[in-house]
C-alpha cells in the first residue's frame, strides 16, 4: 500500500483531481486484495462461524462451488435465499456483494456490502469491497471514507 499512499501524499499539494486520482489507485489496489487468486472474491475472511452461520454453511459452500463452476445465476439465487432465511450472517451478504462485484454489478453488490458493513462493522475487508462498490459507482467521497474504515 505504500506506492498508493505515496501517489496521494505526492499529489496533495497539486490539485483536488490528483488527490482524488491516488484515491483511486488506492482503492484499485485493495479491490485485488479483497479477490483470491483466481480472481474470484475471497470469501474465506467470511466462513460461517459459530450459531446460525455454521447451520447455513453447506448451503455456503453449494453457493460458491456453483459460481466457481459457472453457474452465477445459480449461486445468486442460493445466496439470495440464504439472505431471506439467514440475514444477519455476514458471509451470505458478503459473498453477494463480492459476486456482484465480479458481474459488474455495482449497483447491487452497495445494497449487500452495505448490510454486510452493518453486520460486521469492523471488518476491513467488507469494508475496502464496500469502498471499491462505490467508487465504480463514481462515489469517490463516500468510496474514501468506507475505504478509510478498512
Amino acid at each position: 500500500m505504500q506506492c498508493c499512499h505515496k501517489t496521494a501524499q505526492s499529489h496533495e499539494s497539486g490539485s483536488g483531481r490528483s488527490l482524488i486520482m491516488g484515491s483511486l489507485r488506492a482503492v484499485r489496489h485493495a479491490s485485488h486484495r479483497s479477490l483470491d487468486m483466481t480472481g474470484k472474491p475471497n470469501t474465506s475472511a467470511f466462513s460461517a462461524d459459530a450459531g446460525e452461520g455454521a447451520a447455513i454453511a453447506p448451503a455456503l459452500a453449494q453457493a460458491d462451488a456453483a459460481w466457481v463452476q459457472g453457474d452465477r445465476a445459480g449461486a445468486i439465487s442460493k445466496l439470495t435465499t440464504l439472505a431471506a432465511r439467514a440475514p444477519t450472517v455476514t458471509a451470505v451478504w458478503f459473498r453477494l456483494g463480492g459476486y456482484a462485484l465480479q458481474s459488474g454489478r455495482p449497483d447491487a453488490a452497495l445494497g449487500y456490502l452495505q448490510n454486510a458493513v452493518a453486520h460486521a462493522p469492523g471488518d476491513a475487508l467488507a469494508w475496502t469491497n464496500l469502498g471499491i462498490a462505490l467508487a465504480r459507482l463514481a462515489r469517490i467521497d463516500d468510496a474514501i471514507a468506507a475505504y478509510r474504515r478498512a
